[in-house]
């Protein structure tokens, strides 16, 4: 068995070492295997401290400045995420699902689709994202784009509409001015 996705946290050097030590003697217990070299450290609010060195496995595991964490990239100095993949899963699926159905499909089964196959997709991990404003937008242009295009209209805002991000991801608020 591996362990994936596992984010440990600390306000010091020494205590990160404790706590890799913790899951190390846990892992051995329950038979998790951690790989030291699929591992990384990533400072916020600060630079990387050089001078900490935190091993796994009696190898050192590297600093980096951005992380990938639940499907989106952590930068060091700001703590922001880049949204860019989960946009570009998005459009992905959308133009798979538009592509099958073409234009012969009523307008609301498009959407009965889009709902729960694209948006889960664009949204994965939100719980975590401290996005900019300009993140937040190109999520709210990528959700209002797929309406457009479904709709065939040069311009959708809809204040129905407005409610299907933040009923699946709260912390994500939205304009939605159709641009």
């Amino acid at each position: 068995m591996y362990a994936d996705d596992i984010a440990l946290l600390s306000a010091s050097c020494y205590g990160l070492q404790n706590i890799v030590n913790i899951c190390k003697l846990y892992g051995d217990a329950l038979d998790v295997n951690f790989k030291s070299l699929k591992s990384q450290l990533i400072a916020f609010e600060g630079d990387n401290p050089n001078q900490c060195s935190v091993t796994l496995n009696g190898t050192q595991i590297s600093w980096t400045i951005k992380v990938r964490y639940r499907g989106m990239y952590f930068f060091s100095n700001s703590g922001f995420g880049d949204i860019s993949d989960a946009c570009r899963k998005f459009y992905g699926q959308f133009n798979n699902i538009m592509s099958v159905l073409r234009k012969c499909s009523r307008e609301m089964s498009v959407i009965h689709l889009i709902k729960p196959y694209c948006l889960p997709t664009m949204l994965y991990g939100c719980e975590v994202w401290t996005l900019s404003d300009s993140s937040s937008h190109r999520i709210s242009v990528a959700w209002n784009n797929g309406f457009r295009r479904v709709f065939i209209e040069r311009r959708f805002a809809s204040a129905v509409l407005a409610t299907a991000i933040p009923s699946v991801c709260p912390s994500v608020s939205l304009s939605h001015d159709g641009t």
